[in-house]
């Protein structure tokens, strides 16, 4: 007797497990990217325009000077402008680290080069005294060079 086998196969009957339905998930917020804005200066009521005569101690000489202070600036970034003899030189001045109760700055002349010293440093104090600020400017020695007291425009 002769057996056959027979092998049935039924094209299409395998299927693939359904997967489960993930939910829908919303894309996620926007990361909000801010740029960080500089500490308010430390010297907040100094902030703005300051005129004075200053003196210079090795010529003698006697000039005009207007002072403008920014609210803020990092160390290391423009805090202010200041003119001397009624605009002919003209600075930016760029925060630096303070010394105690005092604000320093160095200058960088924009205009008036030749005219005027280049490169001084300003100190003024943290706080006018009677709407007054004692004004002290050094060559960039470190010598003090001149002085003036400002009054607030």
């Amino acid at each position: 007797m002769r057996v056959t086998w027979v092998l049935l196969a039924s094209a299409g009957c395998w299927h693939e497990p359904t997967p489960a339905i993930q939910p829908v998930m919303p894309p996620p917020a926007p990361i909000a990217i801010t740029r960080p804005r500089p500490p308010p200066s430390p010297y907040a009521e100094v902030v703005g325009t300051w005129k004075g005569v200053g003196f210079q101690y090795d010529t003698k000489g006697r000039w005009d000077l207007e002072m403008t202070l920014f609210k803020r600036a990092n160390i290391g970034d423009v805090i202010g402008t200041i003119a001397y003899e009624n605009g002919n030189c003209t600075a930016e001045l760029t925060r630096q680290p303070e010394r105690g109760d005092t604000l320093v700055m160095t200058e960088k002349l924009v205009t008036g080069q030749g005219k005027c010293v280049d490169g001084g440093t300003i100190r003024i104090p943290r706080r006018p005294v009677a709407g007054e600020l004692d004004w002290r400017w050094d060559f960039s020695t470190g010598n003090e060079g001149a002085s003036a007291t400002v009054k607030r425009d």
